[in-house]
């Protein structure tokens, strides 16, 4: 094939974007003739050489492709055109036409200097979780298998869409085949889907290893690692919201990625609140207690570790026994109301008046100076 060809006089060849040994994909554009898209259309097509396989998993990513573009409606992925034979000059030639979704991979943006702030990779997840959470609700459930930055094109707009579904999957066909067929990117499919057996949460850790791409330039493999889960935090302070979904995503036993990713859209949306973390209103902590307000550090979990790192340094200090108490006077609670620290001997007790924490002072380390 080259620049130029028509194909069955529907489709004219304009850019050659990849090619393997036996098979190319090609920027098209619809001609007058084509009855499946708009005449000057922009698609892309996938060509599959079937002579030129050296076996046959090729021609079954292929149909399962094209299987499931044509299941699926959705404006964040390639509308699904075309499939058609060529069988010309001894040639046996399969033909898929999609949608070409105009922008550019995120991966090529970080390759050309790029960079996203928090809000936007927050935003970007979201749209993501979205997607996958409609493929997940299909019947049977829709699994991509290869979520990555060279997968995933930013419009002009800035929306979304996840392309490339060669190595698409429905749960339940996948569940129920034995396979050692490894399918997806290293350092983005998790440990299941390398033993082949990938899961609907397998493409949720697939997202947010992309997310921690995105946030911290840095490979997912590269990371630095907490327990065998990949630890972004350990180079990029992250919001609570982001905190919560990667650390949720990230767990390398998929049983532990049990969070909706619709529901982890929503809370990074701020459409729904952290689970287990009250409100600045319910919980009468001040959003002003810590820089940025609401927006960074809300949760009382984290003050709490900071105040009983100072407690353990302070009673380390003082060098008091196990079963000891510092009581440390808030001045802008009642007078008889205190935070009550309880040394043990493998823990810091950190008992909180029930009447909350207002004071901008408590973040500053001023109940210890």
């Amino acid at each position: 094939m080259k620049q130029g060809d028509i194909l069955r006089g529907s489709y004219k060849l304009a850019e050659r974007l990849g090619s393997s040994p036996f098979a190319e994909t090609w920027a098209a554009v619809a001609t007058d003739a084509c009855a499946a898209a708009a005449p000057g259309s922009p698609l892309v097509l996938k060509l599959l050489s079937l002579g030129e396989m050296p076996d046959w998993k090729g021609y079954d990513y292929f149909e399962r492709e094209a299987a499931a573009l044509k299941a699926i409606r959705h404006p964040a992925v390639p509308r699904y055109v075309d499939s058609f034979r060529l069988d010309e000059d001894d040639r046996h030639v399969l033909g898929l036409a999609m949608e070409r979704v105009p922008g550019r991979s995120l991966a090529a943006d970080a390759a050309n200097g790029k960079r996203w702030t928090e809000a936007e990779i927050e935003s970007m997840l979201a749209e993501l979780l979205s997607i996958l959470a409609y493929l997940q609700s299909l019947r049977p459930p829709i699994i991509h298998r290869d979520v990555n930055p060279k997968n995933i094109i930013q419009r002009p707009d800035g929306s979304l869409a996840l392309v490339d579904f060669s190595g698409v999957q429905d749960a339940v066909r996948l569940a129920y085949r034995d396979t050692t067929t490894m399918t997806g990117t290293a350092g983005y499919a998790p440990i299941e889907q390398v033993s082949g057996r990938a899961s609907v949460r397998s493409d949720l850790y697939a997202a947010a290893a992309t997310a921690c791409f995105l946030l911290t330039g840095t490979h997912p493999s590269d990371l630095p690692q907490r327990g065998l889960k990949p630890d972004p935090g350990a180079l990029v302070e992250l919001s609570p919201r982001l905190d919560f979904v990667l650390g949720q995503y990230l767990e390398p036993d998929e049983a532990l990625r049990i969070l909706p990713p619709g529901d982890a859209a929503h809370i990074l949306r701020k459409e729904l609140p952290i689970p287990g973390v009250s409100s600045p209103r319910q919980s009468g902590v001040s959003g002003s207690a810590v820089p940025g307000g609401e927006e960074r550090g809300g949760s009382l979990s984290r003050a709490l570790s900071r105040l009983a790192d100072m407690a353990t340094d302070k009673l380390q200090d003082k060098g008091r026994d196990d079963g000891d108490e510092l009581r440390v006077p808030v001045s802008t609670l009642p007078s008889d109301s205190s935070v009550v620290l309880e040394r043990e001997p493998s823990r810091i007790r950190v008992l909180v008046p029930s009447t909350g924490l207002s004071q901008p002072g408590f973040w500053a380390g001023g109940f210890f100076a």
